[in-house]
């Protein structure tokens, strides 16, 4: 797929959980609310592949979903970012990856008013899906078995000091499964930097110092289902804005509270981000 942009280095990105675009499409107010806020100089919104499935199957509940993508295809860019990102970041490792977008304008049809259904059949983000389905089945539910290899490092239970490493054991569990060629080729920077080779490893990172804030630090294992979040906080350290429900929320902000990556990112909830975005949109 072409006609990719880079975004100027100015410009807020704002990553909507498919829990936001829901809210939207619900209320009219919002969506008069919504194009207001975006379409101010340096805003830009990002729409995950993953959103688009979500929201493509639940199209009947929110039919006001194609309506306001129309609307806003100008303002939204899909980034070049899927499950397997890891394959895009390795290719400059150790150099920092940058984001690639794929404006949403060219991917709508706008002599028809269907604008989920169709997108969500694109052959591109449909093998997408199914890669990030595949990873979930042959590698999200064996990181339970990290708790045999990644022991806690003080004690019987994992406190907050044992993130960087968990992290890191996670990735290197993660590349010797899927890319043991790169590991081996690679081994020695990533010996000598240790924990900071994953600042090249960003997506990678954040999915580690999830998993581990949102269930070992907490003693609990992962659900079947649950790897779907992970599909949308990998793109938390792209964007400048991270909007979620609230649960995903504040596990975010404790990884950026204790200073292990995130700092340029704000991350709000769904409700919160409403309200301010109103608050901008309609100022007294």
């Amino acid at each position: 797929m072409s006609s990719f942009v880079h975004l100027p280095l100015n410009t807020r990105i704002y990553y909507l959980d498919t829990c936001v675009w829901s809210a939207l499409a619900e209320s009219e107010a919002a969506q008069a609310g919504s194009m207001s806020y975006f379409q101010s100089s340096g805003r830009a919104v990002a729409l995950s592949y993953i959103s688009l499935f979500e929201l493509s199957r639940a199209s009947k509940i929110f039919p006001g979903g194609d309506s306001l993508f129309l609307q806003l295809r100008h303002q939204v860019y899909v980034p070049c970012l899927y499950d397997r990102v890891i394959e895009s970041e390795l290719k400059s490792f150790p150099k920092t990856w940058k984001m690639r977008w794929l404006p949403l304008s060219l991917l709508i049809d706008e002599s028809s008013p269907r604008i989920l259904k169709p997108l969500a059949n694109n052959p591109h983000f449909v093998k997408s899906r199914d890669e990030h389905y595949q990873f979930g089945l042959e590698h999200f539910m064996s990181l339970e078995q990290l708790k045999e290899n990644f022991p806690p490092l003080h004690g019987d239970e994992y406190v907050v000091d044992d993130a960087s490493c968990f992290a890191w054991g996670t990735a290197m569990d993660y590349l010797g499964q899927h890319f043991p060629d790169f590991l081996k080729s690679n081994w020695g920077f990533i010996r000598k930097r240790g924990f900071d080779s994953l600042d090249s490893l960003l997506s990678l990172r954040i999915r580690s110092l999830f998993l581990f804030f949102k269930y070992y630090l907490h003693g609990q294992s992962p659900g079947k289902s649950d790897f779907l979040d992970l599909a949308h906080v990998l793109y938390a350290p792209y964007c400048s804005v991270f909007v979620t429900e609230r649960n995903a929320c504040n596990v975010l902000n404790r990884i950026k509270s204790n200073g292990l990556m995130l700092c340029d990112t704000e991350n709000l909830h769904v409700s919160d981000f409403l309200a301010k975005m109103s608050r901008v949109s309609n100022p007294v």
